[in-house]
């Protein structure tokens, strides 16, 4: 059933086009420039509709008024001081930060803390404890 119907179309289809006249629905350049300008016309509409919208809105809409000295808060700034290093973080990155830029302290002073609060790995950060020392007395010869 379906087979014949999508022959039935094909054929329709092809006859039409056998014919090679011109189909009604085309237009000649002047229909077409004035369906152009028409379509143009109807965005331009549309524009102006639109920004009248927002100038009524503009002119309708209440005002922010600037907060005047009687209500003004004081909030005291504060200095945010980037150079201090918050010294309860701890990582193992953080340590290998440390070796890199060669702040040998810093480093040691965060596996020590690592080897407390993960016991379990207390051995691994031990090493890398003793690697740090090492690399801290070569830099120092």
């Amino acid at each position: 059933m379906a087979r014949n119907r999508i022959y039935d179309i094909e054929r329709e289809y092809s006859e039409e086009d056998a014919a090679g006249e011109p189909q009604a629905s085309a237009m000649n350049f002047l229909e077409w420039l004035r369906q152009a300008d028409a379509g143009e016309l109807q965005r331009l509409k549309k524009k102006n509709v639109q920004q009248q919208v927002i100038n009524r809105f503009i002119t309708t809409a209440p005002k922010i008024k600037p907060v005047s000295k009687e209500d003004e808060v004081f909030v005291p700034l504060v200095q945010d001081d980037s150079r201090t290093v918050n010294r309860e973080i701890v990582s193992e990155t953080l340590a290998r930060i440390y070796m890199e830029q060669q702040h040998y302290a810093r480093a040691k002073e965060v596996y020590e803390k690592l080897i407390l609060l993960y016991p379990e790995k207390s051995n691994y950060f031990a090493a890398l404890l003793k690697d740090c020392k090492k690399q801290e007395q070569a830099n120092r010869k």
